[in-house]
């Protein structure tokens, strides 16, 4: 049987790469100088791999409790 505090790990580690990804959302725009519309294409993905890790890593940490 699988350890319940491996799922709290991943579901930490997802946590903080979700944080990751919030601020490059933030960072890499300004950081660089691209068109409007790359910055833009940037921000979209970073946000949305940082929801997605979020949800998932929440979920992991919900199994290990």
């Amino acid at each position: 049987m699988i350890d319940l505090r491996i799922f709290v790990a991943i579901g930490d580690v997802l946590l903080n790469m979700s944080a990751a990804w919030f601020g490059a959302a933030f960072i890499i725009p300004n950081t660089y100088n691209r068109t409007t519309r790359d910055n833009l294409l940037f921000v979209t993905i970073n946000i949305i791999l940082g929801i997605m890790a979020l949800a998932v890593g929440y979920k992991f940490r919900i199994l290990g409790v």
